[in-house]
């Protein structure tokens, strides 16, 4: 693990090395650092690292002269960085208790290489003419201290092999020939890279040992150490996790990392380290430590399979991806199977890779992913013009419908092109304007099949709508029989904008076997797929004449409120921010549980004057965090029963089909469920829980049985994995269901449509007083805050959205339109942070295409840098495994 973490004063950076209870007593105990880096042998540091010298750096003072070592001198200046690597507990049990001291020379030369490599990334920052810049240095200074144990719980120490380098904020430059200011920016965005690194290396010296490594989530193990010893000696992090939990910030990495430093005990003094092995080998699980047998073996797979999963994994949620992402995955798939030169030399030889340096960054897609979005763009050449107008110059009823809604009806029936896109802003009036242009197509003989990207906006709001044939486009994209009935028919596609570019090619190619017309109704400035490519985008700026439904919004009903939310839809996010903390809509709180509690009363009295109530929140986390205190002030009010019954909740771990076929990603107690029959008698439907993993061998079973079997990795396409956790359920709860499914009597429920649960009967749940299911399935989650993205297409009177600052990073101008848009009469905003909240929503999250980027290559345009952050989040629980504190 790598955590980088920023000094906050001269002061701070000085407690590293002070005596007394501070940081200092942490490094200082364990004996003396060493100094290391290009720039410290400039400045004649090498050796042990003594006091005087290293409060010098941070006074901005040579330590051989004393004379100014930077030229500015500002009293806020960012003094240095703490970079700490810590090795894998069983390394640590290993090293510490059963005394390989090998280990140590291995941690030690991991972390070495590593920051060799940091070094060589280092920046200068460049001020000229008012402009401010970068230029490589590829040097810096830090001092290295490496430390046995953590922090003390109960007065007792765990075994802890990690290493602080305390890296200054100098580096040389070499044009200016003189010590400056690093640009660490760099160095921050690629600490995953970092990371990644420091475990290939650490994972591949331990296997020369011959030890025997198995990859995880978050790193690696060395086999056979046992999971109980890493349990038993990890309990700080056990301390942590209790707390975080206690204070409702459980699965919030960064919120953690500051709870640790909050809660930390300085280590007992005088226990010697003979004491301390003493005590741990009394505690130590000996009839667990196997490692022995499984000295040579390894979970990882060799460079050229690694290199192919990380493409895979990498682009298989966005077109463009940051290089060194891609060696992330690669590193992590490949654990001490091999080297990280092995792995960049795979990466290099790959011919199909399209890369282009941008920011000081290198980017890379594929030839695959461009020719994907190729074939959309000329099947848009191909048939642009080329067909018959559906109802060229032919009447049609009108009634209701305003002069922006007629002119893209007559624009769908006079056009010739095959594929007609349709766009229109949130609250625009879409349905009735679909309704009068269906109508029309029918009423000459063309058919008109509609879908939708969800299974909610399908079957719930279309065919809520009055299109009883809605279905999802997924549905489509499988079922021949469907796709074959919709011959020289109209495939009319609702909320397009969530559609990915292989979705969108795949449709094209139906409509082109079956001779259809496509409509493409949406908003390409709202969310985009999950999946890779903005294929609305792609295809409304290709060239084709787009359909304006309408400029008038007419789903708010309140002047000011539409008034900010068409500022929004335009991109003045500050304009339209502004307007609604004018109306009195935006509060701020002081601190993350006033917020929710301010959240789940403004919900509870909104009940009261409000029909329907929508509450949106920008992740997972926050969502579960705002749902415990709705359903906590809903019991204070009498609103739920007041017991809970304890049901399972199976949600989705949002793997990667390539992350799907490791078994490093796995857990025990993780839950498969199968979504197509597979080869090994696998069917559709079926549920298993995960046993065991050992090495890429995972055991599984179904529920309430015994008999275990092998999951086959090979069919990781045809099933998902999922987190098995319970959730606390009583009369009068909401819940949302997470996967299509049937009640007893047969009816089918659809997947997002939220339900009340009316009953508790025996092991069943009555939703809505008629729909009977079983409360074990798994399927059921609480259902009063939705996420922007799921909150698409959804319209409610009042709209409460919660985006406290931990959730800024799924935060964006399209997550904010989105979620400001829902409303009818009412919106209200809950956050800690005004000002942060508009910096964050005023940013776009969209994605670069490939088509794009291979432009960008040839002509080197300058794109705005938030096009080229391509790894934001739109959830966090996507994020992957390697987020960093600091970043």
């Amino acid at each position: 693990m790598l955590r980088i973490f920023q000094s906050q004063s001269v002061d701070a950076a000085k407690s590293y090395y002070a005596s007394g209870l501070r940081e200092g007593d942490y490094y200082s105990e364990e004996g003396k650092g060493l100094w290391s880096g290009k720039a410290a042998v400039m400045l004649g540091l090498s050796g042990e690292v003594e006091r005087e010298q290293f409060e010098a750096l941070c006074e901005n003072r040579r330590p051989e002269t004393g004379a100014k070592l930077k030229p500015r001198e500002d009293l806020d200046r960012k003094v240095g960085y703490d970079m700490t690597f810590s090795a894998p507990k069983s390394v640590s049990i290993l090293h510490e208790i059963l005394g390989d001291e090998r280990i140590l020379t291995v941690f030690q030369n991991a972390v070495r290489e590593t920051m060799g490599s940091i070094e060589a990334d280092a920046h200068a920052r460049v001020r000229r003419d008012g402009a401010v810049s970068q230029r490589r240095t590829g040097n810096l200074v830090w001092a290295e201290f490496t430390h046995h144990t953590a922090r003390p719980v109960e007065g007792l120490s765990d075994p802890s092999l990690h290493c602080h380098c305390y890296c200054f904020n100098a580096t040389f430059d070499t044009e200016e020939l003189r010590f400056k200011a690093g640009e660490f920016f760099h160095i921050k965005r690629d600490a995953p890279y970092y990371e990644a690194m420091f475990h290939s290396k650490l994972a591949m010296g331990l296997r020369r040992l011959g030890y025997g490594i198995e990859g995880k989530r978050l790193g690696f193990e060395v086999m056979g150490v046992g999971e109980e010893n890493i349990r038993r000696f990890s309990r700080r992090a056990q301390e942590i996790e209790e707390m975080a939990e206690l204070l409702g910030i459980s699965g919030n990495d960064k919120a953690k990392d500051k709870l640790a430093s909050l809660t930390r005990t300085s280590k007992i003094k005088g226990l010697s380290g003979k004491a301390m092995r003493k005590e741990w080998r009394e505690r130590i699980d000996r009839k667990a430590l196997q490692y022995r047998e499984y000295f040579g073996k390894c979970s990882g797979v060799p460079a050229g399979k690694a290199v192919e999963l990380a493409i895979e994994t990498g682009l298989e949620r966005q077109s463009v991806i940051q290089h060194r992402r891609l060696l992330v995955h690669a590193f992590k798939f490949s654990l001490g199977s091999c080297s990280v030169e092995e792995i960049q030399g795979e990466m290099a030889q790959r011919s199909d890779l399209i890369s282009h340096e941008r920011q000081q960054a290198i980017y890379t897609t594929t030839e695959a992913v461009l020719q994907e979005e190729k074939e959309v763009i000329g099947f848009l050449e191909r048939t642009r013009s080329q067909g018959l107008a559906i109802a060229s110059g032919r009447p049609f009823d009108a009634t209701g419908l305003d002069s922006d809604q007629r002119a893209a009806v007559r624009a769908i029936l006079d056009s010739t092109d095959r594929v007609i896109v349709v766009e229109g802003k949130a609250g625009t009036g879409k349905t009735s304007m679909m309704k009068a242009a269906v109508s029309a197509m029918e009423s000459v003989g063309r058919q008109v099949f509609t879908f939708a990207p969800t299974s909610q906006a399908s079957h719930e709001v279309l065919r809520g709508e009055g299109f009883f044939n809605a279905e999802t486009i997924q549905q489509l994209l499988v079922n021949r029989k469907l796709q074959q009935s919709t011959r020289g028919g109209v495939l009319w596609v609702d909320e397009a904008g969530l559609l990915s570019v292989r979705e969108m090619n795949r449709l094209f190619k139906i409509a082109d076997e079956q001779d259809s017309k496509v409509i493409l109704s949406g908003d390409r400035f709202q969310h985009h797929s999950v999946q890779r490519g903005d294929a609305l985008r792609l295809v409304a700026e290709s060239g084709l004449v787009v359909v304006k439904q309408t400029r008038t919004i007419y789903r708010q009903r309140k002047e000011f409120y539409r008034e900010a939310v068409e500022a929004i839809s335009k991109g003045s996010v500050d304009q339209g921010f502004m307007m609604l903390d004018r109306l009195g809509v935006i509060h701020e709180s002081v601190g993350f549980s006033e917020q929710i509690q301010q959240v789940a009363g403004d919900y509870v009295d909104s009940l009261a004057r409000h029909k329907s109530v929508l509450v949106v929140s920008p992740t997972h986390f926050e969502g579960r965090m705002v749902t415990r205190q709705i359903r906590q002030t809903l019991k204070a009010h009498g609103k739920l029963g007041e017991e809970d019954i304890k049901i399972p909740v199976h949600r989705n771990r949002n793997l990667t089909a390539a992350e799907r076929a490791m078994s490093q990603y796995f857990e025990v107690g993780d839950v498969v469920r199968f979504h197509q029959n597979a080869k090994g008698g696998f069917r559709k439907g079926g549920v298993f829980t995960i046993c065991g993993i050992e090495g890429r061998e995972v055991s599984i079973a179904k529920a309430g049985e015994t008999e275990q079997q092998l999951l086959n990795l090979d069919v990781a396409a045809h099933y998902g994995i999922f987190r098995s956790e319970e959730i606390g359920v009583s009369v009068g709860d909401k819940l949302r269901l997470l996967q299509n499914s049937a009640s007893f009597d047969g009816k089918r429920l659809h997947n997002g449509t939220v339900y009340e649960v009316t009953a508790i009967r025996e092991e069943t749940l009555i939703l809505n007083g008629r729909h009977r299911v079983r409360m074990d399935s798994g399927l059921f989650d609480h259902g009063y805050v939705s996420t922007s993205h799921s909150s698409q297409g959804k319209t409610a009177d009042k709209v409460i959205i919660s985006q406290n600052t931990a959730s800024l990073r799924a935060s964006s101008l399209e997550q904010f339109y989105v979620s400001a848009s829902r409303g009818r009469d009412g919106i209200s905003i809950w956050t800690d942070s005004k000002a942060d909240l508009l910096e964050a929503v005023s940013k776009s999250d969209q994605r670069l295409l490939a088509t794009e980027f291979a432009l960008v290559g040839l002509s080197q345009n300058n794109l705005r840098e938030e096009e080229l952050v391509i790894d934001r989040v739109e959830e966090i629980e996507l994020v992957g495994c390697y987020e960093q504190g600091g970043r």
